[in-house]
């Protein structure tokens, strides 16, 4: 199909999502088990791994939040949040 062209490399439609695209559309903050009174609230969906402090989230723009590492690899991959 046509939609599969482009140039070698390059994605295109709704498949990944550029670094520049993951940070103009999300936000990232510092953990701290303060802000997530919730226990199970922190953990990352994406590893399963619970948070530690200090440990960097990015928030997408429906809230979830991730490891940035494990949410960029998802994202570069699929531009869907992993639990919408």
């Amino acid at each position: 199909s046509h939609a599969e062209g482009g140039a070698p490399g390059r994605r295109d439609g709704p498949s990944g999502a550029s670094e520049e695209e993951i940070s103009q559309n999300t936000r990232t903050t510092e953990f701290s088990v303060a802000d997530f009174p919730d226990p199970e609230d922190r953990r990352c969906v994406v590893c399963l791994g619970e948070y530690e402090e200090g440990d960097t989230l990015r928030y997408l723009r429906c809230n979830h939040h991730f490891h940035v590492e494990c949410v960029d690899e998802w994202l570069k991959r699929n531009k869907t949040c992993p639990l919408c």
